[in-house]
């Protein structure tokens, strides 16, 4: 028990330092759609899968045709660590953290369907660059993206999931 909250709090951590190192402040308290559009960015609503049987979380745009689930580097236990992969996938640490913050005990409702497919277990809103990977995923673009990459870009950020 000990060390799941010591994992939750060194991944609160590690979120706030990305969020002071990118400058995504003002997104985070307050930036809306308007202010979107006078800085060029765009939002893409990201569907965020419960972790497979490795611990890691999938993802992929919402509506997205085709419906590609992406993995994340790093199981879900694993983004408080240093180092590593998703040090740089800034869309799986806001990944990460939202789902520590919304599944505190485990137990993600959504079910893994046996056919290899991910059942949704929460949604996120981001704000990304229209260069990103991601806006390019959005518009149905055929994007390689790394392991170590960030398809949020440089500026990109994502909000929690409302409560539902």
């Amino acid at each position: 028990m000990a060390m799941t909250l010591a994992v939750r709090r060194c991944a609160v951590c590690a979120l706030a330092l990305l969020a002071l190192l990118s400058g995504c402040c003002p997104s985070v308290c307050g930036a809306n759609a308007e202010e979107a559009q006078t800085t060029g960015d765009v939002n893409v609503s990201v569907e965020v899968s419960c972790p497979n049987t490795n611990g890691k979380l999938r993802w992929r745009v919402a509506g997205g045709k085709p419906p590609n689930w992406r993995e994340c580097p790093q199981a879900v236990e694993d983004f408080g660590s240093s180092g590593g992969a998703a040090g740089s996938n800034s869309l799986c640490i806001f990944a990460g953290s939202a789902y520590l913050e919304k599944f505190t005990t485990g137990g993600c409702p959504a079910s893994q369907p046996t056919e290899g497919t991910d059942a949704v277990a929460f949604t996120m809103d981001c704000t990304v660059g229209t260069s990103s990977a991601l806006h390019k995923l959005s518009r149905g673009e055929i994007v390689a993206i790394t392991a170590t990459e960030n398809p949020l870009g440089a500026s990109g950020t994502c909000a929690p999931p409302t409560p539902s």
